[in-house]
């Protein structure tokens, strides 16, 4: 699973160096992604509510 994401991640690698702008954009979104959810433990940390709205989509 990881060599998929930094596969995709790096699409111009060249004899396995990655381009500095991927690995900006990589650590961007990694970075904007842990932020999320530290913002949603924050925030809401009984995500009980949430859930229980999304059953229905989620077929459970």
């Amino acid at each position: 699973m990881v060599a998929s994401v930094l596969h995709a991640a790096a699409p111009g690698a060249v004899d396995g160096t990655v381009p500095r702008r991927n690995r900006i954009a990589l650590g961007i979104g990694v970075g904007s992604g842990v932020s999320a959810v530290v913002f949603l433990i924050a925030i809401r940390p009984d995500i009980r509510p949430i859930i229980d709205r999304a059953r229905p989509y989620i077929g459970a």
